[in-house]
């Protein structure tokens, strides 16, 4: 026990991390829109963004059921399509960071969210295209101990903040009219 006492201040560095958080909804922009609608979510070639897509839909509970596509005995009323995942840079390695025991700090730019569009089965055409991506800074080391202080900033990953899925609500509010249309 006292020689994992000795070793956990080394390992600590590695799981020190600020991620900027989504941006705060306004409250004008927090509406509860609920469409007796469901949803089925078409997978994407990389399953994690429809899995995130699927999920985040849930948790903003903007329609009546989400699910994943061909699960719904009588069908969705909507299929909902990745357009446009996040653009990222490549993963860069924190070796700096890793070497430095976290006294050098990795920092980078990435894309949070995802285009993406919902569309009657029956007219795939007739798509609403919805849009909710941001961007922010992401931080590994000590320094992110100091900017999590802040409130626009954690150590949690952005999709997992209920600012993500409140913004993604606020995004399909945004376009209620044009989803209502095709219903």
């Amino acid at each position: 026990m006292a020689r994992l006492l000795r070793i956990l201040p080394l390992l600590l560095p590695a799981g020190c991390v600020s991620h900027t958080l989504p941006p705060e909804v306004e409250a004008s922009d927090h509406h509860v829109a609920w469409f007796r609608a469901t949803v089925e979510v078409e997978p994407y070639r990389y399953a994690y963004h429809s899995d995130l897509l699927l999920q985040t839909l849930r948790d903003a509970g903007v329609f009546q059921v989400v699910a994943p596509v061909g699960t719904l005995p009588d069908g969705p009323d909507f299929v909902a399509r990745i357009e446009q995942p996040p653009e990222n840079p490549a993963f860069v390695e924190p070796m700096a960071t890793f070497v430095t025991l976290g006294i050098v700090p990795t920092t980078l730019n990435e894309e949070h969210g995802f285009a993406f569009s919902l569309a009657p089965p029956d007219r795939p055409d007739d798509r609403v295209h919805l849009d909710y991506r941001f961007g922010g800074e992401s931080t590994m080391g000590w320094w992110a101990l100091l900017l999590n202080l802040s409130p626009d900033r954690g150590f949690e990953h952005p999709h997992d903040h209920e600012r993500f899925s409140q913004g993604l609500a606020a995004e399909v509010f945004a376009h209620r009219e044009e989803i209502e249309a095709a219903l």
